[in-house]
């Protein structure tokens, strides 16, 4: 009977330990997943690192930090294209949208000022500047905008690339003069020249907004 009883205790007991380690491993496991990001949130927060190796290697012209700031600020000052669909006061207002999102970094699925991709922030701009809702994504508003011919680009069209071996993967605002605004991978919203090796070697040409 004592033996039983003995042999129950140790049964019970070595239940006991049993729960106790599946407890603390259940915690320890908890914790590790709090502590580490999830996927979804690295991809966010991190754009594509071979892209954006790419564009700091090969981005061999670029606009001298003054030159941008004379351009988000107006000072430059860009005349008014007349052959662009954009009204006079409609360019103006892109440009004070561009300059508001000035220096904002990039960010895979960002749609503010805390953090924006290329075609978030195109999107913003025709939405805040002309009351237009374009699509979200670069290569959707690489199919939404109508193919002109080279070399007929005027203010306001858009401007694709292929970056990542995806047609219109990569989108900004055409300025004229080979300029054009966009949400680089590497720096953020800037003003870089078609003129750069890695932008010209990528190039897919100038499509126009449907009005």
């Amino acid at each position: 009977m004592i033996s039983s009883f003995r042999h129950t205790g140790a049964i019970r007991a070595v239940v006991w330990m049993c729960g106790l380690v599946f407890a603390s491993t259940n915690i320890m496991m908890g914790q590790m997943q709090q502590a580490r990001p999830r996927q979804q949130d690295t991809v966010r927060v991190l754009p594509f690192t071979a892209e954006v190796a790419q564009e700091k290697k090969e981005n061999d012209k670029t606009l001298p930090q003054e030159e941008i700031d004379r351009l988000m600020a107006g000072t430059r000052g860009f005349e008014s294209d007349r052959l662009s669909t954009f009204s006079a006061a409609e360019q103006s207002k892109i440009m004070q949208q561009i300059a508001e999102y000035a220096g904002v970094p990039y960010e895979v699925g960002g749609n503010s000022k805390g953090g924006v991709d290329c075609g978030s922030f195109v999107a913003l701009v025709y939405r805040n500047a002309a009351g237009m809702e374009l699509p979200a994504a670069s290569v959707d508003q690489f199919h939404y905008a109508q193919p002109i011919k080279a070399g007929d680009g005027h203010f306001g069209d858009l401007v694709f690339f292929n970056t990542t071996g995806r047609r219109g993967s990569h989108v900004g605002i055409y300025l004229g003069n080979q300029l054009f605004a966009h949400a680089s991978v590497s720096i953020g919203v800037t003003i870089s020249t078609l003129e750069s090796s890695y932008y010209k070697k990528r190039y897919e040409g100038v499509r126009r907004l449907p009005r």
